[in-house]
């Protein structure tokens, strides 16, 4: 199969749709696929892969890396057509993700569209009221829904979302696979090597972006909490500040010595600091999924996090993890309880580790795969084209 994603993120901007995206097509071409990534492009950013296709951009003050797609480029789109592209996978419902669907419908072929985030728990990046935001990112993302040919969520609860705000095309639930070679490859003692005041220490883990739907500064809060009570925690943030807050904050809680905030790095990288982990802390409230909770899993890494959509289906409470209210005391109290007690972490440890079996990228590819030949036969023998 000719597969075509278009998305708005992808390298070198580092986030969950970035990786998942990397994943499956590295899957998808080993299973003998061939797949082109239609994205922004970046300045002075060269790709190594000559199936990747990059749409004129601007930049936003949302992200140091974020950029807008103007989604014209016929030099692009020239291209798409040589290839003979057979199947559109679009990964949102704003920008390239539209652009991507026109493209399908004009050339009479299938068109999946991933519903990768809740939006409107982004409004407050729009300068723009939030009811307004609200409302048109809802309603964008459910008619967007309704004009593809299927939807695919990560999660149960979030397909039970959107169908009730008025999804009728059929929903795949897919969630964002890991690849189980990177864990065996990791080498925790490199972060101790680096660090060395973590050695005999135990270590809390928070990996992904800043921005505020993250919840960081409330995980720095709770962070301030435990070292009250137990004094020989670090905090490890991997990601880099979106803005000065978040080292604001670290600095104004006295937190400066028990706090180690690492950039960005290679991915393959960030699962020795899985490892080298006690505790994965996590308190977003925007996520569909959070691929961070599948890999914390696959590293057998227990997690403690805020109860919300998405998490709650990733998170078997007090099986694989710990699921709580939006409460800092609470979550600080759950935390210096489980780096208390070492059976109890080993005990979620293999549970997290047996648990994250049905995130291997392999069987998630294949069922990913099997969606699209389902879609291509629908349309070899009976898809009368619908009216864009």
């Amino acid at each position: 199969m000719k597969i075509g994603i278009f998305t708005n993120n992808y390298k070198p901007l580092i986030s969950g749709i970035t990786t998942s995206i990397s994943l499956s097509m590295a899957e998808l071409r080993r299973r003998g696929h061939d797949v082109y990534i239609f994205a922004p492009d970046y300045p002075d950013y060269i790709d190594d892969d000559s199936c990747i296709f990059r749409y004129p951009s601007i930049s936003t003050y949302l992200h140091p890396n974020f950029r807008i797609p103007i989604s014209f480029s016929p030099q692009v789109d020239r291209k798409i057509k040589k290839i003979g592209i057979e199947i559109v996978h679009s990964q949102h419902p704003f920008a390239l993700g539209p652009h991507g669907y026109h493209l399908g419908r004009r050339s009479g072929i299938p068109i999946v569209f991933t519903y990768n985030s809740i939006y409107e728990n982004f409004s407050h990046n729009v300068p723009l009221p939030k009811p307004i935001v609200d409302w048109y990112s809802i309603n964008q993302s459910i008619n967007f829904s309704n004009k593809c040919d299927l939807v695919i969520t990560p999660t149960q609860a979030v397909a039970d979302l959107i169908k009730m705000r008025g999804v009728k095309k059929p929903i795949r639930i897919i969630p964002s696979g890991m690849d189980f070679s990177y864990i065996k490859a990791a080498d925790p003692e490199r972060v101790l090597r680096e660090f060395p005041k973590l050695r005999g220490g135990k270590i809390m883990l928070y990996v992904g972006r800043t921005s505020a739907e993250k919840g960081v500064d409330f995980l720095i809060r709770v962070f301030s909490k435990v070292v009250k009570m137990k004094d020989d925690v670090y905090f490890i943030i991997l990601g880099s500040p979106e803005t000065a807050e978040i080292p604001r904050l670290v600095i104004e809680l006295g937190l400066t010595d028990r706090t180690i905030m690492v950039d960005d790095v290679p991915y393959e990288e960030v699962f020795d600091y899985y490892l080298a982990a006690d505790i994965f802390v996590f308190a977003s409230y925007g996520e569909t999924q959070g691929l961070v909770l599948s890999e914390s899993l696959g590293a057998g890494l227990p997690v403690v996090a805020v109860k919300a959509i998405g998490v709650n289906e990733m998170i078997d409470d007090n099986v694989t993890g710990i699921l709580i209210d939006r409460d800092e005391h609470l979550m600080a109290e759950r935390i210096i309880r489980l780096l208390n007690s070492p059976a109890e972490l080993e005990r979620l440890s293999i549970n997290a580790s047996i648990e994250a079996k049905k995130y291997s990228i392999y069987d998630l590819t294949v069922k990913l795969e099997k969606i699209y030949e389902e879609l291509l036969k629908k349309y070899a023998n009976d898809y009368s084209l619908p009216v864009a």
